[in-house]
């Protein structure tokens, strides 16, 4: 009994040590990101059934507090193209009219 939990300790250990390794930036000072994708669901008026939406999220790194903290609650406008092996996303303050 006292070798089957000590044998589950281990894998469960050494499972977090390879999943934080996996999770470290392995970079020395740039920043990565990832594009996550979320399924969103809304329940329906009636039944089980359920509205289901894609939504994507991108995570901005901290350092680039400064750049992004004039656009911060105001409406963007975001653009998203290809190029290459690139992805930019350009986001843009719409003005209000009224």
């Amino acid at each position: 009994m006292l070798v089957r939990w000590i044998a589950a300790f281990l894998i469960v250990f050494i499972w977090n040590m390879v999943y934080r390794w996996k999770a470290l930036n392995p970079s020395c000072g740039q920043h990565f990101v990832r594009i996550r994708q979320r399924t969103k669901r809304r329940p329906r008026l009636h039944g089980k059934a359920a509205y289901k939406r894609r939504q994507l999220e991108l995570t901005i790194p901290s350092k680039f507090k400064d750049v992004v903290e004039p656009f911060l609650n105001k409406d963007l406008k975001v653009e998203a193209k290809r190029v290459g092996n690139k992805i930019i996303i350009e986001a843009k303050a719409v003005e209000n009219t009224s």
